[in-house]
This record gives C-alpha cells, structure tokens and sequence, in this order.
C-alpha cells in the first residue's frame, strides 16, 4: 500500500476515468496482471509476441484487431515489435481512446555498462504517429507526487528522493520539490 508503481498509478486514473473498454497494454505481465487485480478490462488482442515474418501477415493482425479498446498503454515490453506498436497507432486514431505511458526511460541498464533501447522510444514513435501526447505515469512525471499527496499527507520541502538514475528517480524530486 506504500509502494506507488506506474500500473497502479495508471489503473486509479482508468477507474476515474470510467474506463468501459478494453485497454490495449505494451507492458510486462506484471503491469497487465496489476491491471486486472483493479477491475481494468484488458484486451486479449495485443499478440503477436513475436515478429511477422512477412508484411501481409501484418495485414492479417491488423484485420483482427479488438475493436473494443478505449486506453493504449505503452511500458516495458521486451516483446515489443512492429505488429504492436501499429495496433496501438490503430488505437490511438480515435480521439476518445485514452493514451497512457508508464516508463519513458530512452534507455535502461541492463548490466554494468550495457544499455537496452527502454519504452521511451516507443512513447516517442507513437507520439510522432499518433500526433498526441500521453499521460506518464512514472518517473519523473508530477502525477506521481499527486498520487502521493491524494494517499498521505506530506511536505514536499520535507520528502527525500532517492535513486540511482538522473534521468528519472533524481529528476521526479526535482520536478515534485523533494
């Protein structure tokens, strides 16, 4: 109950939102599972997990898209591929269809010295598709300390962050004034 994690975060805003439709989720398992533990209805159709081998396959994925979708959310996917991120773009067409991001990091360390391409530069090419920008609900985004201050009473000027990444942990301090 004290920790806040970007799928929570998202499904508070979903439930406020009176989300109906399905939520078309780019995220881990973890994220869709924290989903449906809040009521979220998720869309089954966001597969393949694989890459299509030819383009008319895509045509194919396209054709049975879940029609029934009202929220694209786009975190850490290591299946993410082409055939999903159209999908999403699909979704994201229709004005009412909700656009949410969890983890916008451009890149995540994976080892010591070894940096993977992060869900930051899906959020972007969707961004750059779509013409629309998301609602974030990780790190650095301010939504977070709104979150914080709707749950616990507490001073800003009195909150320490701490993290290990500038450009996300130390960055939500700043913007929040921890």
């Amino acid at each position: 109950d004290e920790i806040i994690i970007p799928s929570i975060l998202a499904a508070e805003y979903l439930k406020e939102q009176k989300l109906e439709k399905n939520a078309y989720v780019l995220a881990c398992p973890g994220f869709k599972k924290v989903l449906e533990s809040q009521g979220i209805k998720c869309s089954d159709d966001v597969g393949p997990d694989y890459a299509l081998k030819e383009v008319n396959l895509l045509t194919e994925e396209v054709q049975k898209m879940d029609h029934n979708v009202g929220a694209v959310i786009v975190d850490f996917d290591v299946n993410i591929n082409y055939a999903k991120l159209t999908k999403a773009s699909i979704h994201l067409r229709k004005p009412d269809c909700l656009f949410l991001a969890g983890a916008c990091d451009m890149k995540v360390p994976l080892s010591s010295g070894f940096k993977i391409i992060g869900p930051g530069c899906f959020v972007s090419a969707l961004e750059q598709v779509s013409g629309r920008k998301p609602m974030i609900f990780g790190k650095p985004s301010p939504l977070i300390r709104d979150c914080i201050m709707k749950k616990y009473p507490i001073d800003c000027g009195r909150t320490l962050m701490i993290g290990d990444m500038l450009e996300s942990d130390i960055k939500l301090g700043t913007n929040c004034d921890f």
